[in-house]
């Protein structure tokens, strides 16, 4: 069955992780990495993720982002160096993805340049000791690797995956929005209609 496994899951590796997800143990998986932030687990009973997680706290960039390529492989080298991950996570996110803390692999994201330490919304105006306490940790780590232009930081200008994410949804709809007219206009009527 694992060699199935592995044929049926593209890149899925043999690294083991043991998640617990609602402080339930989940069990025991293969692993193949979706993106810089996120990775599907295996059973090895069927070819579709018996979970998928997103590592809590960290934004990593998009794959079609400067410096995605390179994120996404530094987190496959980090699942290849552990021999079991342990993997903790609470709630799930909007797509119905674990935000899983994975002990080191989280922070080394961070620490390596190769994410951003992400401050939720509820935090990002409030300076209560919960946030600090919280988001404290990888944010030095962020500041760290941008003293140190390490990974990502030694881009000439490195944009964070939410505002790369609002350009890009923000440039699909000005291309459905904006219309190729041909011709004279002769008259604008008052809803807009073009003559």
């Amino acid at each position: 069955m694992l060699a199935c496994m592995l044929m049926t899951a593209r890149e899925a590796h043999s690294q083991m992780i043991e998640l617990t997800a609602a402080g339930i143990v989940r069990g025991t998986f293969l692993t193949r990495v979706v993106d810089a932030n996120t990775i599907d687990l295996f059973t090895g009973v069927s070819p579709r993720p018996s979970f998928t997680i997103r590592l809590a706290r960290i934004d990593a960039p998009e794959h079609d982002q400067p410096y995605g390529d390179e994120a996404h492989q530094h987190l496959s080298d980090l699942l290849q160096e552990e021999y079991v991950l342990s993997c903790s996570a609470r709630e799930t996110d909007v797509d119905g993805r674990w935000l899983a803390n994975c002990g080191a692999v989280n922070s080394a994201m961070v620490i390596d340049g190769a994410a951003w330490a992400y401050v939720p919304p509820s935090c990002q105006c409030l300076a209560s000791a919960a946030c600090s306490a919280f988001l404290m940790p990888l944010q030095e780590d962020e500041r760290q690797a941008r003293a140190a232009r390490r990974g990502l930081w030694a881009l000439p200008a490195a944009i964070p995956p939410w505002q790369w994410r609002a350009i890009k949804k923000a440039a699909q709809r000005f291309r459905r929005e904006t219309l190729s007219i041909e011709g004279w206009i002769s008259d604008i009527g008052p809803e807009g209609q073009v003559h």
